[in-house]
C-alpha cells in the first residue's frame, strides 16, 4: 500500500496520467483493459478482505500508512 501511494503521488507531481494495463484478447487479437478493470466482479473479494483488515486494525493504522507515504 505504501509503495502504491508513493507511485501515485510521484505520477501526480510529474503530471503524468495513470493508465490501466492492457491484455491481449486471444479471441479478437485486440488489446483490452477490461480484465484488469476496477470492478466488483474483478476486485470485490479482495476489497472486502482489505476493508475488514483496515477495520480490524483501526483508523490509526490507516493514518500512519498514509503519513509514511508522504
Amino acid at each position: 500500500l505504501e509503495r502504491a501511494l508513493k507511485l501515485v503521488a510521484d505520477k501526480e507531481k510529474k503530471g503524468m496520467a495513470l493508465k490501466t494495463p492492457v491484455r491481449l484478447n486471444k479471441a479478437t487479437g485486440k488489446e483490452s483493459s477490461v480484465p484488469l478493470a476496477f470492478s466488483k466482479l474483478n476486485w470485490g473479494a479482495f476489497m472486502q478482505d482489505y476493508y475488514l483488515s483496515l477495520v480490524r486494525r483501526g483508523p490509526k493504522y490507516t493514518t500512519d500508512m498514509v503519513n509514511m507515504a508522504h
